[in-house]
């Protein structure tokens, strides 16, 4: 009987142990805001339910929301080749950011007026987005499956 009880307390202890070790490992953000040369703050992620949430808990504190995917399906792109310009005071072959992101990919712009370029596979696809105090913009690109 006294053996049947320590087991039992083992146990107990091993599961306690394990479950405290899922939720530290859960309250962690599998993503995390970077920062360009030139000071902007963007987050790319959403690979995975836990990306997914932890994106969702962050898009309040990004002006820009892209989201990458494929039309019909809804299945989410990653590796898709993102360039953003600011409109009229950029220099010509400067990017404000220029990096491979997806399925999501937040950013943290300025009031301003910006050219958003997503590529991949081959197709391309840009767009104009005005960036207004106060407010932020979501643009889902959706890329056809290559034939």
């Amino acid at each position: 009987m006294m053996l049947r009880m320590q087991g039992w307390g083992l146990l107990c202890a091993m599961v306690l142990g394990a479950t405290a070790g899922t939720t530290v490992a859960q309250s962690l953000p599998p993503v995390q805001t970077q920062l360009t040369s030139s000071g902007i703050g963007y987050v790319t992620g959403g690979v995975g339910q836990a990306q997914q949430n932890a994106m969702q808990e962050m898009k309040r504190d990004y002006t820009l929301r892209l989201t990458f995917a494929r039309p019909k399906s809804g299945e989410y792109l990653a590796d898709v080749k993102v360039q953003i310009d600011q409109e009229g005071n950029h220099p010509v072959n400067a990017p404000m950011l220029g990096i491979t992101a997806g399925p999501m990919l937040f950013v943290k712009l300025p009031p301003g007026q910006y050219r958003v370029r997503a590529e991949t596979a081959g197709q391309v696809q840009s767009r104009l987005v005005k960036i207004s105090r106060g407010s932020a913009k979501d643009l889902i690109y959706y890329f056809p499956p290559s034939t």
